[in-house]
């Protein structure tokens, strides 16, 4: 289902690109060419990234170097009851190995269920709407 969000996101996109981004775990997720692998590294640097610069791309590397060079094919044969001895192993300030084992298995879901995040997102989006609190409270609710 093709909507008008990709015009809103390039928007934002154009606000707050800045040639300083380079200390910015995005730089991470535009190493990947296909858009799976982006979307899912992607993900996983937006919910890693609090904390020092340094030790958010400190994360995001090492958890990339477990996804290998296709995250996206990583995700789709991942089984969150296996033994994971080098996602059980990371720390990111609070956050655990075992929590990103499950933020792996969420997205495996949304993408089993939706073929992507992107369309599990859109599931809950009005392209109607004004803003898209709505369509976030959606993905929320349903993750």
């Amino acid at each position: 289902m093709k909507v008008a969000l990709g015009p809103r996101l390039e928007q934002l996109y154009e606000a707050y690109n800045r040639e300083d981004a380079a200390a910015d775990p995005i730089q991470i997720v535009r190493r990947y060419k296909a858009p799976a692998d982006q979307e899912i590294v992607g993900f996983c640097a937006a919910a890693l990234a609090f904390g020092r610069v340094a030790s958010v791309l400190n994360t995001v590397e090492t958890l990339t170097r477990v996804l290998g060079p296709e995250p996206a094919l990583y995700l789709r044969r991942f089984e969150p009851k296996a033994p994971h001895p080098e996602l059980r192993a990371m720390v990111h300030r609070w956050t655990r190995g075992t929590d990103i084992v499950a933020l792996l298995w969420l997205l495996r879901q949304m993408v089993d269920r939706s073929g992507s995040i992107e369309g599990f997102f859109l599931e809950g989006y009005d392209p109607a709407a004004t803003d898209l609190g709505a369509a976030l409270d959606s993905f929320s609710r349903r993750i």
